[in-house]
């Protein structure tokens, strides 16, 4: 123990340390249990990286104030997800309140807690009850009480930790979407492994933990939230000029939720989760300089978590593809697929999230369509068969050309087999054209598009002829169509009776339910 009556700046240091080596060995768990906002798996990484980015500016200084500033920079700076940008405004809120300390004891320390919640709490513009700002408040309601009797800081962590776990194993009964997946709100948890971390500093004994923490937080993989809005965006922001923090939450607001914005010391950190990521990151530098920016694609991280858990449908090697469209993912889950991840048109991989994802199966061989030419290129040049042999990206650059590499695998054939399929699948010609309907003056057109260019027309039986003509059409022997959601029944007919006209006995139309396109046509 060390004694001490109050905390100087070598000493914060030290406790800081300690908070983030207990974070960080229990990291995995935290993801594990994390539901909310987003069950995207991410929440003990996102807050082990928001401390790791405080302790790597935290300077060497004797006095208080001085380490936790340094500390309080580093972390806002650095802050990661939702989880990472409240703790970042605690660590802000609790430097407002103690600048110019030399040294801080419990009294100090609980009327700076009393501050620093109320800090990040003002930094959100939707919070919720039952998350780690319940902790922030509640430990600080409880430290104002018990503070002034502690006569060193030994006693005044004990009790925090004390509070800090029983407050976060309470956050279960606080939230609904909790109570139904069963869990503690994995936020207030890391809140309380950070105290539990500093607690063990003090008394020396932080050591990184191992394994499934003692208490028992709720249900390991538990996933009941749907991800509202596709992809997390964060940025920094250098203004132009000096706007107060309500300035950039009216530019925001409506654009996404998950809102968290701070402006402090001439720079703006903020947190949105959002469907039109560059839109926003285009409407923050109407304000300014982007120093840093992050985009994330939280429906593919909860997808890639959820690949952990599904059963292996074939003996040696998995199945893995992308796709958009309901119709299409169910589709290529009956054709064999262990798990079908969704990507819209265009759509951009990171190569963080191929890395994750082909992680998940490094205990087999892992067969990856692409159907995109895009994720192709990212995911080929990350895995070369050289250096990856249990590796193998199909050349499926759309979703056309992995229907049919899947048509041609039969789901109990051995790997050897499957290879085989493939190779024949990408040795062959491969057609993929789609197609979409838009009104212009209330008049319906048809606009065509595949390789080599796009085709207008006000009749969709003579954009197909466009589209397929018959010295083209002669080169292939299977022909399918995916039918979107907003396709109409008479041009199904329509669709149907051209290639019936064109003497065609393998055509199929399938529910692909897309968004994007009313058909996409494929032939091999």
């Amino acid at each position: 123990m060390s004694g001490a009556a109050a905390l100087d700046g070598f000493l914060l240091r030290e406790l800081l340390r300690g908070g983030h080596l207990n974070l960080s060995g229990n990291a995995e768990y935290l993801n594990d249990i994390n539901v909310f906002p987003v069950s995207d798996a991410d929440t003990g990484t996102n807050l082990s990286r928001t401390m790791g980015a405080g302790l790597s500016e935290t300077v060497r200084d004797a006095r208080f104030s001085v380490a936790l500033a340094s500390f309080a920079k580093g972390a806002l700076y650095g802050s990661r997800g939702n989880s990472g940008s409240i703790l970042s405004q605690y660590f802000v809120g609790l430097t407002e309140r103690t600048a110019g300390l030399a040294a801080a004891d419990p009294a100090r320390l609980a009327d700076a807690m009393g501050h620093a919640w109320r800090v990040a709490h003002r930094a959100v513009l939707e919070p919720a009850e039952g998350t780690i700002l319940t902790a922030m408040r509640e430990t600080a309601a409880r430290a104002a009480g018990y503070a002034p009797e502690c006569a060193s800081i030994d006693r005044f962590f004990d009790r925090f930790a004390a509070d800090a776990l029983e407050i976060a194993r309470g956050t279960q009964s606080q939230m609904a979407l909790l109570r139904e997946s069963g869990v503690s709100d994995s936020g207030a948890v890391g809140f309380y492994f950070i105290v539990e971390g500093m607690r063990n500093a003090l008394r020396s004994a932080g050591a990184a933990p191992s394994g499934r923490p003692v208490f028992d937080f709720g249900r390991v993989g538990a996933r009941a939230a749907e991800v509202r809005f596709r992809y997390c965006v964060e940025f920094l922001l250098r203004p132009d000029e000096d706007r107060p923090r309500e300035r950039y939450v009216e530019l925001l607001e409506g654009k996404g939720d998950s809102l968290i914005v701070s402006a402090v010391e001439g720079a703006v950190k903020a947190h949105i989760h959002t469907d039109e990521p560059q839109y926003v990151l285009s409407l923050a530098r109407t304000m300014g300089e982007l120093a840093e920016t992050k985009i994330e694609d939280q429906r593919l991280q909860q997808e890639i978590n959820l690949s952990r858990a599904a059963p292996r449908k074939h003996d040696g090697y998995a199945l893995l593809a992308f796709a958009h469209g309901d119709g299409i993912i169910r589709l290529f889950e009956e054709l064999g697929c262990d798990r079908v991840l969704t990507a819209t048109q265009n759509y951009h991989v990171r190569e963080e999230g191929l890395r994750d994802l082909l992680g998940r199966f490094s205990d087999t061989a892992a067969i990856l369509f692409p159907s995109d030419d895009g994720i192709y290129r990212t995911a080929a040049a990350l895995f070369p068969r050289d250096r990856f042999p249990n590796v193998r990206i199909a050349d499926s650059r759309n979703v056309m050309r992995t229907y049919f590499a899947l048509s041609l695998i039969v789901g109990t054939d051995p790997l050897a087999r499957v290879l085989e399929s493939i190779e024949e699948a990408e040795s062959l010609p491969c057609l993929c054209a789609k197609i979409l309907s838009v009104s212009i003056q209330s008049v319906r057109y048809y606009v065509g598009f595949k390789e080599g260019g796009t085709i207008m027309d006000r009749d969709l039986p003579a954009l197909l002829a466009a589209l397929l003509p018959t010295e083209v059409m002669g080169g292939y022997r299977a022909y399918a169509a995916f039918r979107g959601q907003t396709a109409r029944g008479e041009d199904d007919s329509a669709l149907e009776r051209f290639f019936e006209g064109r003497g065609v006995e393998e055509f199929a139309l399938l529910a692909g339910l897309q968004d994007d396109f009313d058909y996409i046509i494929g032939a091999i």
